[in-house]
């Protein structure tokens, strides 16, 4: 379960930026209706942890911001931290860690990206921290609350001679032996969790767990639009689950009238595969199996299949996102989609919303974290105020992201309509003339 996550100097993120998944007190009190409780009750996930005792956590964030704001950002910065702690393991020294700082500013590009998460995994809380440039980890530090009182496990560090240095705890030591193997480039949860026979191990187990199965980050749309996607793995039988399998049907019947199931074809094939990521490669002449995805139809004469490719784009990204979501529902993972509203029906999107707060899922702890565009999601309750976040441009250029409860929006207010028009910012300033050449205007200079 992801509790707070922040970022700075990553991409269109120059200051630190934090998305706090811890709910705010709303309807707690003696004037909150019977209708407003429950509401919340199924908007939170309610879990006694060490040391945040009285607290509730969100089962799903969405966040609203113009283009350009950064909004996609916070998505790519999850993905990159992820990314790095699951690979950084495999670096050689001459690797680069990926690295994409504010390049708006010169003391920006020659200074470190760094990222901070609280999450909770495996009955433990965690807070993970860490910095780096290009070449070297500058700073890490991983601690753990089994008693609600901080207890760092570990602090890593690089001195001014560029050495690396590491304090480690009676509860997991860190050896000089293990120092020295640690690349400059290389995280040390990820060489620990690389190694499960190190001593200590156990306490930084489901840490590790956390970011190879608590997190699961979509932040690269190409793949929704791909013949094959992921979910036609799945559906295959290559990878996920039963479980999966059986939610990736149900969502395709229950998203479209007309269709009754989805299923993999697959043909032989001379060559390889062209576009590389639908076929398996066989020793038989250079023959490739080519796997599709189809659908298939029931209409008023009859059945008949149409391939995914040929379907909307909205049954694409249903499509795609199915597998993902099943994934995060049956680990109770958290499930990060970029753009979750992309050419969908306003209400398919809400619906899949209000999967992550389902009545028989009160005592799991499954999260939605998405970007967003349609504003009808803001509207009926889907969300309450403090599961909605803006992102805005500040003065820099950089990204400034906030909860819409900053604002502190009166209760029954036109929260959509008061997006639209400006009044919590988040939204793209255009001018009158926009799209049109001065000459056309007539501002121009007409003269010769």
């Amino acid at each position: 379960m992801l509790i707070l996550f922040s970022a700075k100097n990553y991409r269109s993120i120059r200051t630190e930026q934090e998305l706090s998944l811890v709910a705010s007190p709303y309807y707690a009190g003696k004037k909150a209706s019977e209708s407003d409780r429950k509401n919340r009750e199924r908007q939170t996930i309610d879990r006694a942890l060490p040391g945040l005792s009285g607290k509730t956590y969100l089962r799903s964030v969405a966040i609203y911001g113009a283009n350009g704001s950064g909004k996609s950002n916070i998505a790519h910065a999850m993905a990159a931290m992820q990314q790095i702690v699951e690979g950084s393991a495999s670096y050689l020294p001459a690797n680069h860690i990926p690295y994409d700082p504010f390049a708006l500013d010169a003391k920006s590009k020659r200074s470190p990206t760094e990222y901070f998460i609280a999450f909770y995994w495996g009955d433990r809380r965690y807070e993970y921290e860490f910095s780096h440039d290009d070449t070297r980890i500058v700073y890490e530090q991983l601690s753990s609350f089994p008693k609600g009182q901080r207890r760092v496990l570990y602090r890593r560090s690089t001195n001014s001679q560029n050495h690396t240095e590491v304090d480690g705890s009676k509860y997991l030591p860190v050896s000089d032996t293990i120092v020295s193997m640690l690349n400059p480039n290389v995280l040390l949860l990820s060489f620990l969790y690389a190694h499960p026979g190190l001593r200590g191990y156990e306490e930084i187990e489901n840490a590790g767990k956390f970011f190879q199965d608590g997190l699961i980050v979509l932040d690269r749309v190409w793949d929704r639009w791909r013949e094959f996607p992921v979910s036609g793995e799945v559906l295959d039988g290559t990878m996920g689950s039963e479980y999966q399998r059986a939610l990736i049907q149900k969502m395709m019947r229950d998203s479209d009238v007309g269709i009754r199931s989805a299923r993999v074809v697959r043909k032989r094939s001379k060559g390889q595969d062209p576009r590389g990521d639908s076929g398996d490669s066989s020793a038989d002449n250079n023959e490739a199996i080519m796997k599709t995805v189809v659908l298939d139809h029931r209409g008023a004469e009859g059945e008949s299949e149409i391939n995914l490719a040929n379907e909307s784009l909205g049954t694409m990204q249903v499509f795609s996102l199915s597998s993902f979501i099943g994934e995060a529902l049956e680990r109770d993972a958290t499930l990060v989609v970029d753009e979750l509203d992309a050419s969908m029906h306003p209400i398919l999107a809400q619906e899949i919303v209000e999967m992550f707060e389902r009545p028989d899922l009160k005592d799991r702890s499954a999260q939605l974290v998405f970007t967003a565009h349609q504003t009808y999601l803001m509207s009926g309750g889907t969300l309450e105020r403090d599961q909605i976040w803006l992102t805005d441009k500040g003065t820099d250029g950089g990204t400034v992201l906030y909860p819409l409860s900053d604002y502190s929006p009166r209760k029954g207010e036109p929260i959509a309509q008061g997006y639209l028009l400006g009044r919590y910012a988040g939204v793209p300033v255009l001018p009158e003339n926009f799209g049109i050449s001065p000459a056309a205007s007539g501002d121009g200079d007409s003269s010769e």
